[in-house]
C-alpha cells in the first residue's frame, strides 16, 4: 500500500484558489488592525467575516483535495495529516491577522478554543492518540499570536 497521500487535482485547484483568497483576506485584516492599533480605522465586520468564511471554505477544500489515506475503516471519516495541516494553517492565519484586534486575554481564549477545537476534531475524526494536533496548534499558533502581540507593543 501507497503511503503517500493522495491527492484530487479538482481539489487542489480549489484549494489554491480558496488559499490565495483567504491569504488576501487576513493580509487586509492584519492590516487595517494594525492601522487601528496607530489610531486609524479599524476593520469593518464584514472584512472579519469574509477572513472567517474563507478559513471554513479553507478546511473544506483541504478535505476536498486531500482524502483520508487507505487505512481508513469502510463507513468512517478519517481526516488525513494534509487535510489536518492545511486546517492548522487556516486557522492559525486567521489568528494571526486578528491578533492585533484582541486584547490579550481574548488571544489566549481564542488560542485556547482553537487548540480545544483541533483536539476534539482529532479524536472525532478517527485519529485518536496524543492529541497532536491539539499541542501543534498551541505551539505553533500560540507562539506565533505571542510573538505577533509582543510586536504590537500591545498590552491590552
Amino acid at each position: 500500500m501507497d503511503s503517500q497521500p493522495r491527492l484530487r487535482a479538482w481539489g487542489a485547484a480549489v484549494l489554491l484558489i480558496v488559499t490565495a483568497a483567504h491569504t488576501a483576506a487576513c493580509v487586509a485584516l492584519l492590516r487595517a488592525g494594525i492601522a487601528g492599533l496607530l489610531g486609524g480605522r479599524r476593520p469593518t465586520p464584514r472584512l472579519f467575516g469574509l477572513a472567517g468564511a474563507l478559513t471554513a471554505a479553507g478546511l473544506a477544500a483541504g478535505v476536498a483535495a486531500f482524502p483520508a489515506d487507505g487505512r481508513v475503516v469502510p463507513g468512517t471519516f478519517h481526516l488525513g495529516f494534509p487535510a489536518g495541516a492545511a486546517a492548522l494553517l487556516f486557522c492559525g492565519a486567521l489568528t494571526g491577522a486578528a491578533t492585533p484586534l484582541l486584547p490579550a486575554r481574548g488571544l489566549v481564549i481564542v488560542v485556547g478554543l482553537g487548540a480545544a477545537v483541533a483536539g476534539v476534531a482529532q479524536v472525532a475524526t478517527g485519529n485518536p492518540g496524543r492529541l497532536l494536533w491539539a499541542v501543534n496548534y498551541l505551539l505553533y499558533v500560540g507562539a506565533a499570536a505571542f510573538l505577533y502581540r509582543s510586536g504590537c507593543g500591545s498590552s491590552a
